[in-house]
């Protein structure tokens, strides 16, 4: 492996030791990759940009035939490079892989020669492929650190990349109609307010779409379960495969599931079922919301309950007339949001469910 040393993210496409890798991930191939990393850390954006490339590639299910396979090949090889092929494509000794390396080169091609083309791009993205990215050239930037690391958009926006991720985005965003981001691990977006640019974060299956707020990915490639974590303001998630989220990708709108202040949405991969929660540990979101420090004195429980919903900005169902003769005194300041709803149950012989990442209290009338 010692000839990858100087490989481009491209040139790493056409080694069918890499495909296999990619693809099958064997624990061989995983331990001798990832051995080879720790020596050439210098190539580690380059491998993972090819990563990314070829894992959103989608293969076909039937096999492909050979020569014509070779003849695109040699075809699309000339095209990009100006060269002829390879011998070793004709070491590719099973054709899942000649077809996989015919979709990657396809994808180089593009990315290289068309990206300027809107056309191009919309093809790219309502086939599946790689995400629409605003202009011409990606910028690709692989946090190797044990650390976390800021990114600053040209925006204003920052991306705080968690240790081993990677993310990619245009250069310019300025000519763009939209700020496209695509993450591959976990990252926390804090994205500057412009209502007429939404931006919009790929990570493999889902994007997550705002107009300026703050909010975590989770998405590491290999795990089950992928989440978005809202801090504050509102963004809404969907399933790339969604065409009908899609088909209004641009617009100044939220669709899909739409997230708000300490919410999160856990994504099952194979099921591919979403599922929105609260956070594990709710904040304050609007400190002006808390007037009375959450200590209270014969207060009616209704207005308590508002103002502990306009401080976490949660949403809290109730009954108001039910409870309208409810009045409270209790200090709640050093309390968690969770033990704040159990005291006021508590003094009042009710309870309340999480569903849907929102609040429902059941009481009965006070007298």
């Amino acid at each position: 492996m010692q000839h990858f040393e100087h490989y481009k993210a491209e040139d790493f496409l056409k080694e069918p030791a890499f495909i296999r890798w990619v693809l099958e991930n064997t624990p061989k191939d995983e331990a001798l990759w990832q051995q080879w990393l720790q020596q050439h850390p210098h190539q580690r954006n380059e491998v993972e940009e090819a990563r990314l490339l070829l894992r959103s590639i989608k293969v076909e299910e039937n096999d492909p035939c050979p020569e014509k396979v070779e003849e695109a090949i040699e075809q699309i090889q000339q095209m990009v490079h100006g060269r002829k092929p390879a011998p070793v494509y004709r070491l590719l000794y099973r054709w899942k892989y000649a077809a996989i390396l015919l979709g990657a080169i396809l994808t180089t091609g593009i990315l290289y020669y068309k990206w300027q083309s809107p056309e191009a791009q919309s093809s790219m993205e309502a086939n599946g492929s790689l995400p629409q990215l605003s202009t011409n050239i990606a910028e690709a930037i692989n946090n190797s650190s044990d650390q976390e690391k800021e990114v600053r958009m040209e925006d204003g926006s920052t991306i705080r990349l968690a240790p081993h991720a990677v993310v990619r985005y245009g250069r310019h965003w300025a000519t763009a109609g939209t700020r496209d981001v695509y993450l591959s691990g976990e990252a926390f977006f804090d994205v500057a307010k412009d209502p007429n640019k939404p931006f919009r974060v790929f990570s493999h299956e889902l994007v997550v779409k705002v107009l300026g707020t703050s909010f975590r990915v989770k998405a590491p490639e290999k795990e089950k379960e992928f989440s978005v974590i809202v801090h504050t303001g509102k963004v809404s998630v969907y399933n790339r495969k969604n065409e009908q989220d899609r088909a209004g990708i641009n617009a100044q709108i939220l669709s899909g599931i739409v997230l708000k202040p300490n919410q999160q949405l856990v994504y099952q991969r194979k099921e591919e079922k979403f599922q929105k929660v609260l956070k594990e540990y709710p904040v304050l979101v609007n400190p002006a919301g808390n007037a009375n420090n959450f200590q209270y004195e014969n207060v009616p429980v209704a207005e308590v309950l508002e103002e502990i919903k306009a401080a976490y900005g949660i949403d809290i169902a109730y009954d108001k007339e039910t409870i309208s003769h409810c009045r409270i005194t209790a200090d709640l300041s050093n309390e968690s949001i969770y033990k704040k709803l159990d005291l006021i149950c508590m003094a009042m012989e009710a309870r309340y469910n999480v569903i849907d990442g929102e609040v429902s209290l059941l009481a009965k009338p006070c007298e």
